[in-house]
């Protein structure tokens, strides 16, 4: 969630729904898609990652190209998203960490081995 204040979405999307609406949304996977992560050489169709800096949430701008070198992002951890999902009233429901499959999947082939992108859903509070 590329955005200074994830916290205020979350109240913002909680004051709108209803209660036990759902919110679902898709960030790219915290863990493994960081500033300063890394891939290693691949070598007889292997891929890994490095990821340093985890516990390190900030902005950056990517060196690489692209949106993230024009805008920039805010890396934060994947506690940090839930904590602040269960400070807004909700409750999560499910998390999907897919798979990369064809055409992406070609390109990028160490997402078959680690997960690009983290989907979650939650539930808003029921009134009491």
């Amino acid at each position: 969630m590329d955005i200074p204040d994830s916290e205020a979405v979350f109240r913002t999307c909680r004051r709108l729904l209803k209660p036990g609406g759902w919110f679902v949304f898709a960030i790219t996977h915290p863990c493994f898609t960081g500033p300063d992560a890394q891939w290693l050489d691949a070598t007889e169709q292997q891929a890994g990652r490095i990821v340093k800096g985890y516990f390190q949430e900030r902005f950056w701008r990517s060196a690489g190209g692209g949106i993230r070198t024009r805008v920039g992002a805010y890396h934060r951890m994947l506690s940090t998203y839930l904590n602040a999902l269960a400070a807004a009233d909700f409750a999560l429901e499910r998390m999907v960490e897919p798979i990369a499959t064809g055409k992406y999947a070609e390109q990028m082939p160490g997402y078959r081995e680690v997960p690009s992108l983290a989907i979650i859903r939650a539930k808003a509070a029921e009134l009491e």
